[in-house]
């Protein structure tokens, strides 16, 4: 089974570097919880016959793992809110050149979605190296909602487009800078958003 380096190699030549080294580092992280099969269409939250074209034609190098998706293998079960996190990341998505790399990226909100659920920041649930790396594929496949992010961590931030869209409040001050949760939801201690409306916290 190819891993690491190998995996990086594996991926079909046509995608960015950036992008070659993501997808090997997000595929290495759904082996490692999961392993291959199944378990790897769960932890990635796409359906077996999209997860294995998407191996197929993306990872052309390593035809083992395509080959390890059963018939029907299911993504399982989509938390309550994760068809809506899919559908704020489709409707903000990039166009891509024809071929591998628009695959891929049509493959990324299901993903991101995916694992939004983990319990860390989404940048090591996804397996990458550090929280650089994230910002560069928002930027890239995300342009719009990188530049509406005013520094937050994405989870929270992606999770308060969400609340907002609703018409819920999920803040405890009416401006950043004077909530209690400050910290948990910016990266930079120097960037705060001008300010939204009180409420409850998200986790």
């Amino acid at each position: 089974m190819a891993t690491g380096p190998s995996l990086t190699a594996a991926v079909h030549p046509a995608l960015c570097e950036p992008d070659r080294t993501l997808l090997a580092a997000i595929i290495a992280k759904g082996l490692a919880e999961a392993g291959p099969g199944p378990g790897l269409a769960v932890a990635l939250g796409l359906e077996g016959a999209r997860l294995k074209a998407l191996l197929r034609n993306v990872l052309p190098g390593a035809p083992e793992l395509a080959a390890s998706l059963p018939p029907g293998a299911s993504a399982g079960p989509a938390a309550l809110e994760e068809p809506d996190l899919r559908a704020l990341l489709a409707e903000s998505l990039a166009p891509a050149p024809p071929g591998p790399a628009a695959e891929f990226a049509a493959a990324l909100p299901a993903i991101l979605a995916r694992r939004c659920q983990g319990p860390g920041h989404l940048w090591c649930d996804l397996g990458l190296a550090d929280r650089g790396q994230l910002q560069g594929l928002m930027g890239r496949h995300f342009p719009a909602l990188k530049a509406d992010n005013p520094g937050m961590r994405w989870k929270k931030y992606l999770y308060r487009v969400l609340c907002r869209r609703e018409g819920l409040t999920i803040c405890k001050a009416p401006n950043c800078r004077d909530c209690v949760d400050y910290a948990a939801c910016f990266v930079d201690p120097g960037v705060a958003d001008v300010g939204h409306p009180t409420g409850a916290t998200l986790n």
